[in-house]
Formats: structure tokens, C-alpha cells, sequence
């Protein structure tokens, strides 16, 4: 159930023009070097066959396919200063596409913080495992990361029994979804925004932790090279906490 709100309320047209310019200038590069990426992983089946790579050609599937879908439309959003068309249809699938987008590469990024640690750490426990359970550890999390969000939205933002969506034309997003101001916009701000970045958080910090003890360890493995892992840690925490930061801003 959806209503429109025509009533004009203005927004900042030089504010938008900034935004427009600054996505622009990033989304054609962004759609390129994407698209090499995607490419070479369809072409190298040797990159897709190693399982810890399983969990990043799924994360770079969702933003590429963000990048050539979500952003277009704000883009567009802030060259005119409004949604154009300005249907209910058209804000519904937009947010749907945001919402989905954005939540579920946090989770996969959420799961890929904690897989490093089976990667590097208990690599000698899972090579004990029953092929089915090395199976269901690796893509279940995979599986449950890839549907949920886009099963969750559906609910809240397209059928949304709950309550009454009311869209403002000339807002990022058409406004915010009604959901937001029920008991599950308190669930999906806990459950799934919240919950995957203190994941991030802990998973990435107890892995430098993890690290560099292993590196003050007089016992060392001959299984990792620990001085490249040392290094990879701190540039894996680096680049995950801005993806946090930059999930945060845009959330």
C-alpha cells in the first residue's frame, strides 16, 4: 500500500549539482574498472575455483550490479532535483534496490571478516571436516547473505502490510520507507546494519590481534607465510573499516 505527497519541498539545488557532478565523475570509472573485474573473473576459472575467492566474486556481483542500477538513479535524482517518473512503482523499486544492496554487501563483507579467520587460522580444522560440513560452513553463510535481504525488503518495502508508504517526490529515495517507523525498522537497524559492522569491527581487530601474535610467537608454522599475512591484515582492516565508514554515511 503507497501513497504520493506532491507537495513541493524544496531541496537544495546547488547542494545537488555538487552530488551530481561528484557521483558522475566516479560512477563511469567505477562501471569500467567493474566490468574488467567482472571479466576477468568469468574468464579465469582458476580465481573462481578457489573457495576463499567465493565470498568476493559475490560481494563484487552485488556492487557491480549496484553500480549499473542504484546509483544511475540517484544520479539522475540529483541532475533534476526530483524523481522522475514520479510513480510509486518507480520509488518502491528504487529503495527496494537500495535497501537490498547496500544491507547485503554489508553482511558479505560481515562473513568475509569472520571467513578469513577459518582461512588463515583453522585451516588444519576444516581439512577434518566431512566434505558435506566444509560445504554447508562454506555456502550456507554464502547462500543465507545472498537471499535474505532481498526476501526481507520485498516484504517490508513492497508488500509492507504493516503500515502505509506515503512517497515524496522531490527526496533521495522518494523519503523513507514506513517500515522504518515500526518495530521492524528497529529489527532491521539491529539485526541487519548494526549486528554486521560490530562483526566487521571484532573480526577485523582480533585478526591483526591474531596476527601479530602469531608473529611474536617463537613457534612459527611453516603452513603462512606470516610476514605477508601481517601485511595483508593491516591493509584487509584498513579497507574494511571504510567500507564501514562509507556504508554508515550512505545508510
Amino acid at each position: 500500500m503507497s501513497t504520493n505527497n506532491t507537495t513541493p519541498i524544496t531541496g537544495d539545488p546547488i547542494a545537488n549539482s555538487v552530488k551530481f557532478a561528484v557521483l558522475l565523475a566516479f560512477e563511469i570509472p567505477s562501471i569500467i574498472t567493474s566490468s574488467i573485474i567482472v571479466i576477468n573473473i568469468v574468464v579465469t576459472p582458476a580465481f573462481r575455483s578457489k573457495e576463499q575467492n567465493h565470498s568476493t566474486c559475490v560481494l563484487l556481483s552485488f556492487n557491480f550490479l549496484q553500480i549499473i542500477s542504484d546509483i544511475p538513479l540517484a544520479i539522475h535524482f540529483f541532475h533534476l532535483n526530483i524523481v522522475q517518473p514520479a510513480t510509486s512503482v518507480h520509488c518502491i523499486l528504487w529503495t527496494w534496490l537500495d535497501f537490498t544492496f547496500n544491507t547485503s554487501s554489508l553482511q558479505l563483507m560481515a562473513w568475509i571478516s569472520i571467513e578469513r579467520h577459518l582461512v588463515i587460522f583453522s585451516w588444519n580444522l576444516t581439512r577434518r571436516m566431512s566434505r558435506l560440513q566444509r560445504w554447508f560452513i562454506h555456502f550456507a553463510p554464502l547462500i543465507i547473505c545472498s537471499v535474505w535481504c532481498p526476501i526481507f525488503y520485498f516484504f517490508t518495502i513492497i508488500v509492507t502490510p504493516m503500515c502505509a508508504n506515503t512517497w515524496i517526490f522531490d527526496r533521495l529515495l522518494c523519503g523513507l520507507p514506513c517500515y522504518l517507523t515500526t518495530n521492524w525498522g528497529y529489527y532491521d537497524l539491529i539485526f541487519n546494519i548494526i549486528m554486521p559492522v560490530l562483526f566487521i569491527l571484532i573480526a577485523n581487530v582480533a585478526f591483526v590481534i591474531r596476527v601479530i601474535k602469531q608473529k611474536l610467537s617463537r613457534v612459527r608454522p611453516t603452513r603462512v607465510d606470516w610476514h605477508r599475512q601481517r601485511k595483508m591484515a593491516f591493509q584487509l582492516a584498513r579497507n574494511d573499516l571504510f567500507y564501514v565508514r562509507f556504508t554508515s554515511s550512505v545508510r
